[in-house]
């Protein structure tokens, strides 16, 4: 049994047995008990509300994935490190690759910037296909 439920439990036993254990009997708590016990269970509500706000924070979130998986990516690292050794020529490729992917995201950027990026369809009429010579190959 999980020790969470088996507090409950014990709780229920407690509050079972202060009420003489049957269903629905009076309870004969004073007033004085039955609000030092009200203030007991906000309490523990207080802690239980305090403990989850703490772990459910982004930042403690963010720190458990990080360590969570910061060995498995230093481990790729050095495998990717081994291969590149390996393969200098594909590191230099995927190198290349890359550099032409963000030059050319950021000259597509520029020009979208400055509004000078080319629409895909010619503004104005459609312009018809020119016409084929009778005696020309397609």
């Amino acid at each position: 049994m999980d020790p969470k439920q088996s507090e409950l439990s014990e709780g229920a036993k407690d509050a079972s047995a202060k009420d003489g254990g049957a269903e629905g009997a009076e309870d004969r708590r004073s007033v004085t008990e039955i609000r030092h016990d009200i203030q007991r269970t906000r309490a523990d509500l207080d802690r239980t509300v305090d403990a989850l706000g703490k772990k459910l924070q982004p930042s403690r979130i963010a720190w458990e994935a990080r360590r969570r998986v910061e060995p498995e990516l230093r481990e790729a690292g050095r495998t990717l490190g081994k291969k590149a050794k390996r393969h200098p020529g594909a590191l230099v490729a995927v190198g290349a690759a890359l550099a032409g992917l963000l030059l050319a995201r950021k000259v597509r950027r520029r020009r979208k910037k400055k509004g000078s990026v080319r629409p895909a369809t010619p503004p104005g009429p459609a312009r018809a296909p020119p016409a084929r010579r009778s005696g020309s190959r397609p």
